[in-house]
């Protein structure tokens, strides 16, 4: 595949499920007939594409198994749901996910198609970022968001996730090719996580962004200096997020809700719904209560009517038990350390590809402890990780010559024993 044409795809596969996100075109199913339709398509193209070799490497062997087991354990958590098909639905769409992060991991060259994924990520977020800002401030929202900006996504906290997405790569791109036009990049991004007003937005963003520079940096002094830095930064936003308020829905209001602001602290909040979900896991610990099923329950210990989930790490422990998010943090650790290793050991441009894909899965990460990212491949953040996680375990590896470099490399070799 061409970088061109992988880039494209990539930007069109994240834009069909950024579409459901964008409050202007809410719709009550289209937008996830969009996002299926977009995944099997992209499946169909890589399982037509050819490859050579059918061997694996160690780190996507060691990946494969375990999302392959977490999409076991969330299958066999459905007969245990109370809503057993959509809890069954939704771990079918994680296999789906699964066989497509799998055969493009197989049929491109990881590098290329790593840096094919981000840069069609960026497109996509950017386009994004960039009508958004055309509209402000027509893009604000309304009661249960106060004045933070949302700009043409559903709410502040996607257009923060946007800005989280493309953050790591820009800053890595700014950083080693400057130019205006990446700076404007870059400038847009933070101006939009600004308005947002997202802290979870913020600290993953800080998380990616600076994981993504250390990696980037050859000289071990620069590193240091950017390791503290980031943890300076990183204390100053947790200072800011526990001291801010937040707002909750009225657990008096039913379901079909009304919002109100509630100066409730955030920590406050949090640890409520975090509690409620381990209340929820500990009633079947073992594979939990099926993907879903946490948010189909009102708990009058919360000072919330649980609508959704709130944070991606405590809903999986509901809902898939110690076994699917065992799997599931499993592989995001391996992701993380294969792809600071793959960094470290590369140079130039191949060092800042991989250093960006790491830094995107660590922000996404960290994002998705206030948000239900990871349990939900509805997602755009979900789906860039999975593929990029992929990508990353897959790693460097040589491609096969055509026939003139084989020429070429054959007379070398003649000539050098001679």
């Amino acid at each position: 595949m061409r970088q061109t044409q992988l880039t494209l795809g990539a930007a069109v596969l994240l834009a069909a499920f950024w579409y459901g996100r964008l409050g202007a075109l809410e719709a009550p199913h289209f937008p996830g007939l969009v996002r299926w339709t977009a995944l099997g398509l992209a499946l169909l193209v890589v399982f037509l594409r050819r490859r050579g070799s059918l061997s694996i490497a160690a780190p996507l062997g060691i990946g494969i198994a375990l999302t392959g087991i977490f999409v076991a354990v969330a299958a066999l958590s459905s007969l245990f749901s109370t809503s057993s098909t959509d809890a069954l639905l939704r771990a079918g769409s994680f296999g789906l996910l699964l066989l497509v992060s799998y055969r493009l991991a197989l049929v491109a060259a990881p590098r290329l198609a790593v840096k094919s994924v981000l840069a069609g990520n960026a497109l996509a977020c950017l386009a994004i970022l960039a009508v958004s800002l055309s509209l402000w401030p027509l893009g604000l929202a309304k009661t249960f968001w106060a004045d933070r900006y949302r700009g043409i996504v559903s709410n502040p906290n996607g257009l923060a996730a946007a800005c989280c997405l493309a953050l790591p790569y820009l800053t890595v791109s700014l950083l080693g090719r400057p130019s205006p036009i990446r700076f404007l990049w870059v400038s847009m991004a933070l101006t939009c996580l600004w308005l947002s007003g997202s802290r979870a937005g913020l600290g993953g963003s800080l998380a990616g962004t600076a994981t993504a520079v250390w990696c980037s940096v050859e000289s071990r002094p620069r590193r240091a200096l950017v390791g503290f830095a980031s943890g300076a930064a990183a204390v100053a936003v947790v200072l800011f997020a526990l001291g801010a308020g937040f707002a909750v829905p009225d657990s008096r209001a039913g379901r079909a809700a009304q919002f109100r602001l509630a100066s409730v602290p955030v920590g406050q909040a949090r640890r409520a719904i975090m509690k409620a979900d381990v209340r929820r896991w500990r009633k079947r610990p073992t594979v939990g209560v099926g993907l879903g099923a946490s948010a189909d329950w009102v708990d009058d210990d919360a000072p919330v009517t649980r609508v959704s989930g709130d944070s991606s790490y405590t809903a999986l422990l509901a809902e898939t038990g110690v076994m699917g998010l065992g799997m599931y943090a499993a592989f995001l650790g391996v992701v993380v350390v294969v792809g600071v290793r793959r960094s470290l050991m590369s140079e130039g441009g191949d060092r800042r590809v991989w250093a960006a894909a790491t830094g995107t899965v660590v922000g996404i990460m960290v994002h998705s402890v206030a948000e239900l990212f990871l349990a939900s491949v509805g997602c755009p953040p979900t789906v860039l990780l999975w593929i990029l996680g992929f990508l990353i375990l897959a790693g460097p590896r040589r491609e096969p010559l055509n026939g003139r470099a084989a020429d070429h490399l054959t007379a070398a070799s003649a000539h050098a024993r001679a």
